[in-house]
């Protein structure tokens, strides 16, 4: 994860808050599972996680004031958003770090680029992804999909009935 923030702070066994309060999508499509694998896999680090269901607003709470403690936003600013103005005493001095994919290049919605000042961090699963959100202006780390290791291995084992000269696709695709 090279610098990311999950690098800089170690655990602090006196602490009374979790390590990472994650703000997520709660939900069965691809974005409400990839934020679930995500977190599950900062829990096999070690880390405390608290899993709250995203509301659409923090709320305030002591945590925001702590600048040891880290959010993790694992959800993308909607549309009925791009009106709204994200004032900085929302996010208080705690570190705020978003997991964001967008597909589209020169066409980043403002929802994104007024959520954007607002992060310390900006975490993006590919190398096309950090292009498209580097000009946001905070800095971006690709930190891939977390992927459970059942499948991880079904997808790099070998085909077991492939010919020599197959090409085999694994494609994954969430409507």
């Amino acid at each position: 994860m090279g610098n990311c923030v999950l690098n800089i702070h170690r655990l602090d066994m006196n602490k009374k808050r979790p390590d990472i309060v994650a703000y997520a999508y709660s939900t069965e499509c691809g974005l409400g599972q990839a934020a679930l694998m995500n977190i599950q896999a900062m829990r096999s680090l070690g880390l405390e996680v608290e899993h709250r269901r995203w509301e659409g607003h923090l709320p305030n709470e002591d945590g925001l004031n702590c600048p040891e403690q880290i959010y993790y936003h694992h959800w993308h600013p909607q549309r009925q958003e791009a009106s709204r103005i994200w004032h900085s005493g929302e996010f208080g001095c705690a570190r705020h770090v978003a997991y964001w994919a967008y597909e589209a290049v020169n066409d980043l919605p403002p929802e994104f680029l007024q959520l954007a000042p607002r992060m310390h961090e900006i975490w993006v699963p590919s190398r096309f992804c950090k292009e498209v959100f580097e000009p946001c202006g905070a800095p971006v780390h690709i930190v891939p999909h977390a992927v459970p290791d059942e499948i991880r291995s079904a997808v790099l084992s070998p085909p077991r009935t492939a010919n020599a000269g197959t090409l085999v696709v694994f494609f994954v695709f969430d409507a």
